[in-house]
């Protein structure tokens, strides 16, 4: 029987919310996060099922809700909050110490499109990655390394890694990727004792990264008009105003 990625990640969810013990409780959501639910389907009926009297989100002005507990998602991205707590965040936390019962992390951070398809949310990655600013572009391999670690941590699954390099310099993108991945499951599996859980599949997952180098079906999926071509080498401002760009 083929893993359902919404109904997995939907009962994730369900599962760790519902551990939370108060009778009273809100959950409070950022933007990205408010998203993954919806994704899964995660419903205001249903979180009202799991306990909840109401969901709020994060970025919006909102009162004080000192009378109930709540529970906080938030994305490990900027400017709420980075990907990683620093030692000087926990400093600042610590000055709230005795309102916060718990901060874990909780690799959920992806978006299952479709029950057999996920997608990572990242649509300037291709600039980001082709960037001739090394931090910038070793900072989107980090997060999408974080990102793919979200979905084998929802799997429960520690895959073995394959990827394109066909010098076999490991200077290829996908092999960055993959690099920065394997280290990150490695440390979820020495923090996390019960990670993997044995499967009853014969040998490991496979997973295969690649760059669009060899990615043979998106030029038959591109659009064969003058107007893509023009949106493809130019911003376009408006009806008359162009701007050329770079494209890689």
């Amino acid at each position: 029987m083929r893993s359902n990625l919404k109904t997995i990640l939907k009962t994730r969810i369900t599962a760790r919310l519902k551990s939370v013990t108060a009778k009273l409780k809100v959950l409070v959501a950022d933007g990205e996060a408010t998203q993954i639910l919806l994704e899964c389907g995660c419903s205001p009926n249903w979180l009202a099922d799991i306990g909840y009297i109401g969901q709020e989100k994060l970025e919006r002005d909102r009162k004080g809700i000192s009378k109930h507990d709540a529970v906080y998602l938030i994305s490990p991205n900027p400017p709420i909050c980075p990907a990683g707590i620093t030692e000087e965040m926990f400093s600042e936390l610590r000055t709230i110490q005795d309102s916060i019962k718990m901060l874990e992390e909780f690799h959920i951070n992806f978006y299952p499109a479709e029950s057999q398809i996920f997608h990572l949310n990242m649509p300037n990655a291709i600039q980001m990655l082709h960037n001739p600013n090394t931090d910038l572009r070793d900072d989107c391999i980090s997060i999408i390394a974080s990102k793919l670690l979200s979905v084998f941590s929802t799997l429960d699954d520690f895959p073995d890694i394959r990827y394109y390099d066909p010098k076999r310099k490991r200077n290829t993108l996908s092999a960055k990727i993959a690099e920065r991945l394997h280290e990150n499951l490695l440390e979820l599996s020495l923090h996390n004792e019960k990670f993997p859980t044995p499967s009853s599949y014969p040998g490991p997952t496979t997973l295969i990264i690649v760059d669009r180098s060899i990615d043979f079906l998106a030029p038959l999926m591109h659009s064969l008009s003058f107007q893509a071509v023009v949106h493809d080498f130019y911003e376009v401002e408006d009806r008359y105003g162009l701007e050329e760009k770079h494209v890689v």
